[in-house]
């Protein structure tokens, strides 16, 4: 999904929010970004979470921290913030998000 930010402005959020994540969310960050496509359960595991529960919330945590930063509010899910949800799933039937391009495009 097209974001209504520049990449500028995502770069900066990141740059600003970033003395703010824990290192799970950072790691469920950078990790998201090199495989760009993940379900939840998946971000989970980049961040050394054992369920998505906790992982959605801390992802959306994070999201939730960018969009404070750009003054951008979510037409959803925190999450939505910096991914699009897909309408694939993935081979265990898991939803899965796409990191866009936007953020992807930032650090």
């Amino acid at each position: 999904m097209k974001k209504p930010f520049p990449v500028e402005n995502i770069k900066a959020a990141l740059l600003a929010v970033e003395h703010d994540l824990t290192g799970q969310q950072k790691q469920m960050l950078m990790t998201h970004y090199a495989n760009r496509v993940a379900s939840m359960e998946r971000i989970a595991r980049f961040g050394d979470y054992q369920s998505y529960h906790s992982a959605n919330s801390q992802y959306g945590t994070l999201a939730g921290k960018i969009a404070d930063h750009l003054g951008y509010s979510s037409p959803g899910d925190q999450t939505a913030t910096s991914a699009t949800h897909l309408p694939e799933r993935d081979s265990k039937g898991h939803h899965q998000w796409r990191m866009d391009d936007e953020v992807a495009q930032g650090p």
